[in-house]
């Protein structure tokens, strides 16, 4: 067989091959397993590369929200003393401004960031129901401050709930140090 012969064939059936091609990606995007895989493994090539991230926990009301804002000295989050965070918040440097919620079934949705108080401290049905699935929301910043570290802005502990309070695996394997507020 010539060359020329080779590639006529190739031309001959680039259009099953292509198709081929398109159905296997399809079958990989559906499959969760590949799906998470895929999501672990850039997540961990992200952390490879990232600065230190550091987790700021405490109770209700103590002000662990505006200590990452006066580090920040900027109102990044929101910290009224009425609003609580309802979701872990890691803030992280980025050129490009926005919100990214990372949902528990492995689905990721990317907010613009005028939608943060919305996510982390409205009390609304649909806000609330968004939150209950959410594993973590990261909202990236161009800000020279969180340029070196990055925090999480956990959710409070709740000293009069019987319900335990959980930080998510894939959270505590990523962090570097936790500050206790």
């Amino acid at each position: 067989m010539k060359l020329n012969e080779l590639v006529s064939i190739h031309e001959e059936h680039f259009d099953a091959i292509v198709q081929s091609l398109e159905q296997i990606a399809q079958a990989m995007q559906s499959n969760t397993y590949v799906r998470t895989t895929t999501k672990s493994l850039q997540q961990l090539l992200s952390d490879i590369q990232r600065n230190p991230i550091v987790l700021v926990v405490g109770k209700e009301g103590v002000g662990k929200t505006s200590v990452i804002n006066a580090y920040l000295r900027a109102p990044v989050l929101c910290s009224r003393e009425q609003d609580r965070t309802k979701v872990h918040t890691l803030v992280q440097y980025g050129k490009e401004q926005h919100i990214e919620a990372a949902f528990m079934d492995g689905v990721d949705a990317i907010f613009e960031l005028s939608k943060l108080e919305l996510l982390t401290v409205a009390d609304r049905f649909a806000a609330n129901l968004l939150r209950e699935q959410m594993e973590i929301l990261s909202v990236s910043v161009d800000n020279p401050y969180v340029e070196p570290i990055s925090f999480i802005d956990a959710r409070a502990f709740d000293v009069t709930s019987t319900s335990n309070y959980y930080i998510s695996e894939a959270i505590m394997q990523r962090l570097d140090d936790v500050f206790y507020v």
